[in-house]
């Protein structure tokens, strides 16, 4: 985050203003088509009842550095993904945040192309997010499957598309996580 004063007080303006610059993918944040899919839907459109999700799943997958959330595993939880709008995937990865963030920044695990095809499957026509507790649903190792991950929920047939939640800390207790409120910035 790069802040840069705008006007002061002590210039002889009524407040302080500053101007602050990041980049769109630092720290957790939502994916929306229009981040990988011309012409899709930009996070700026979604309305506020696309981002709360009153069903959401922890799914706890342990994933090794560079290892990808496979179609079989998830095919064992596939009643539960039945009712959810909100998947998350646990992969314990967030544990290198701090402690090794060249790690956690390299090394994540990701989402392979054939898991986010079983999600986008009309049984789980009720997923409307997923989350991960990595730096993104790419794999830095298997980037290509990652990207072709994020286009095939981005076009999944439903009403709305399947956004996407990254670089989550999920490390709490969310045994009685019953309701989810997505808060991005709109821009």
């Amino acid at each position: 985050l790069a802040l840069q004063s705008d006007e002061t007080i002590a210039d002889g303006c009524p407040g302080n203003t500053t101007y602050a610059t990041f980049w769109n993918h630092a720290g957790t944040h939502l994916d929306a088509p229009a981040h990988m899919v011309p012409g899709g839907l930009p996070v700026w459109q979604l309305s506020a009842t696309d981002l709360v999700f009153q069903m959401p799943l922890v799914l706890d997958l342990p994933k090794a550095d560079d290892e990808l959330v496979t179609e079989a595993d998830l095919a064992h939880f596939a009643n539960a993904l039945t009712g959810c709008d909100l998947l998350l995937l646990r992969t314990g990865h967030s544990r290198w945040r701090a402690a090794e963030p060249e790690r956690y920044r390299d090394r994540n695990p990701g989402l392979s192309r054939a898991a986010a095809r079983y999600l986008a499957q009309p049984q789980f026509a009720s997923l409307r997010a997923i989350g991960i507790d990595a730096i993104s649903i790419a794999a830095n190792a298997w980037l290509d499957q990652g990207i072709e991950a994020h286009h095939i929920l981005f076009s999944a047939p439903r009403p709305r598309p399947v956004l996407i939640i990254e670089d989550m800390d999920l490390s709490s207790d969310l045994g009685g996580l019953s309701e989810v409120i997505a808060a991005p910035f709109l821009v």
